[in-house]
């Protein structure tokens, strides 16, 4: 059995962190403690596509 993550588990991650930022950037300040993890969180997706 392979090891690691194939294509749908990055996909599907991707997903989630994109969803993240696109919610950090509607209900959150950008300057606020929590707005600045999310879009961290939601910069994942760079790499990962």
């Amino acid at each position: 059995m392979k090891k690691g993550l194939n294509a749908s588990t990055l996909k599907l991650i991707a997903i989630i962190t994109m969803v993240i930022d696109h919610i950090s950037w509607g209900f959150f300040d950008f300057y606020s403690w929590q707005g600045y993890m999310l879009h961290i969180i939601g910069r994942l997706t760079i790499p990962i596509m």
